[in-house]
């Protein structure tokens, strides 16, 4: 036989191959799933979990196949009641003055109640200082695999079931849609960030004349920040662009008379971070914002910097934003920055998978 004949033979019998394969687009992920069941490699429902939100997750978030698993177990997660699940284990649960339910820790000797419950959906111990979903409670308190806990749950949960209506939201924390930019701010910001980001010598004098006690700033990372459009230069000043507006800090002064509003509302300086990474550091500045970024600590997969306009404008609005994500407080170490990340701290905990500070990482 021929070489040409041969090749022909080949492309004859891929062709029967793939024609005698079901054309279902789903069907490698069938064998895939066939094939883990009938292994000895733990499936994706033996995952055990490494943070406190099983559905966001680093190991839904990191390309699995079945997605349909992680919508049944934030369903379940729903459906259960983490008030009922600590009284079906013997705890005594009340309700606080605060209107919160509370009890004593179930992984500590505790003399009072620091085990508080949100939303009956998260708890949090102030004497840990730890955060738990009822699937990490579940595996803790019992010592079980994470599918154990999965089974253990479905199974209870005619015992354990939210009250349908009984916790609803605060409706201060409804999230408000921000207003759109004017015209003009979107002429005004497209020339202020075409401005700095064309000029990389303007971004060093920037730098240069930076004011505190860190080292200055890289000029690639203040033109990084214009082709991101959330930073420019209007003439003698920072032009820090937010999604409402436009906040301009005369450069390179820092009093309070230095600073100028152009905002239709207050929101987060690079909001849209949040949209992409599971890892958010909060920072009470923009400045400070651009220090950590200048840091290259967005180089870490999944790490996003973000700041509030200042320490004590944080919006009740804006916490269910940070749903499924760890923040790391970056707030200033000082009476006012402890004062307001204690109150940021409260308001994040219903809904994150992990509240740290940055003072203590680092101490």
């Amino acid at each position: 036989m021929s070489i040409v004949e041969k090749r022909e033979t080949n492309v004859k019998s891929q062709q029967q191959i793939a024609e005698e394969q079901p054309q279902n687009n789903n069907w490698i992920d069938e064998q895939n799933c066939n094939r883990e069941k009938n292994s000895d490699e733990p499936t994706v429902e033996e995952i055990p979990l490494e943070s406190t939100d099983s559905t966001q997750s680093g190991a839904f978030n990191r390309g699995f196949r079945h997605q349909k698993l992680a919508k049944k177990i934030q369903d379940l997660k729903a459906k259960t009641s983490f008030r009922l699940l600590l009284e079906s284990d013997g705890h005594k649960v009340e309700q606080s003055s605060g209107g919160r339910y509370v009890c004593r820790c179930p992984f500590h000797n505790d003399s009072t109640p620091s085990f508080t419950i949100y939303n009956d959906i998260s708890a949090y111990c102030f004497g840990c200082d730890k955060s738990w979903d009822v699937f990490k409670y579940e595996m803790e308190y019992h010592h079980v695999t994470f599918k154990v806990a999965w089974n253990r749950l479905k199974g209870a949960l005619p015992r354990i079931k939210r009250p349908r209506g009984a916790y609803k939201p605060d409706p201060e924390n409804k999230e408000i849609k921000a207003p759109e930019l004017s015209n003009k701010q979107k002429v005004e910001i497209q020339r202020y960030t075409t401005r700095l980001g064309s000029d990389l010598e303007l971004c060093q004098r920037i730098a240069d004349r930076r004011i505190g006690d860190g080292e200055k700033w890289k000029p690639d990372t203040l033109q990084q920040l214009t082709i991101e459009g959330c930073l420019g230069w209007a003439g003698d000043a920072l032009a820090f662009i937010y999604p409402t507006g436009i906040k301009y800090r005369n450069w390179p002064n820092k009093g309070p008379d230095d600073l100028k509003w152009d905002c239709d509302g207050l929101s987060l300086w690079r909001q849209y971070r949040l949209d992409c990474c599971e890892t958010i550091y909060l920072t009470e500045s923009e400045t400070d914002a651009i220090s950590l970024i200048d840091c290259a600590i967005e180089q870490i997969p999944g790490v996003g910097v973000i700041a509030v306009p200042s320490a004590t404008s944080f919006n009740n609005s804006w916490a269910p934003l940070f749903s499924g994500k760890t923040v790391i407080d970056c707030f200033d170490n000082d009476e006012t920055g402890r004062k307001e990340a204690l109150k940021l701290k409260e308001l994040l905990l219903p809904y994150v998978v992990a509240y740290k500070s940055f003072w203590k990482e680092v101490s």
